[in-house]
């Protein structure tokens, strides 16, 4: 059974990156990746909900409902009031691990060996902005490194 290992979390130029160690089936080493988020990842929010699923507003009340023709109710914001949001980044473990796997499962299809440590994604953002996102990434994810999975 492969198994993969996160291995380090850091910054990076502008990004989050999370490093992965790949094994192959018979547990020896495969290859290493840096995977890297837009560290304004981090300065994403959910927005908050009750335990029925409906939306809370800025002021705590819930947000009005309105049904359409079919009969689907959507919860609508009223002018002049902003959504509640959860705390922390939008993100959360399975963000982070499902990219991992999906990286290990389509290079187990394309072929087997080797090392590869290509960076992910563009160069873009304030400096503020990815330093604030960063922070709240590297807070969030402090105890993502040793975490493993075996496929």
């Amino acid at each position: 059974m492969s198994h993969i290992e996160v291995v380090n979390r850091f910054e990076q130029d502008g990004f989050f990156v999370v490093e992965a160690e790949h094994y192959h089936d018979d547990g020896s080493f495969w290859y290493s990746e840096h995977y890297r988020w837009v560290s304004t990842e981090g300065n994403k929010r959910k927005r908050l909900s009750d335990a029925d699923g409906r939306l809370v507003l800025d002021d705590g009340s819930l947000a009005p409902r309105t049904t359409d023709s079919t009969g689907v109710s959507t919860d609508t914001l009223p002018e002049g009031r902003q959504w509640a949001l959860r705390p922390g980044p939008h993100m959360d473990d399975g963000s982070i691990w499902l990219v991992i796997i999906q990286d290990h499962e389509a290079r187990r299809e394309v072929y087997a060996g080797g090392r590869n440590t290509l960076d992910r994604g563009p160069t873009h953002g304030e400096a503020e902005e990815i330093a604030s996102g960063n922070t709240a990434l590297l807070t969030r994810f402090a105890d993502v490194v040793g975490d493993a999975v075996e496929l």
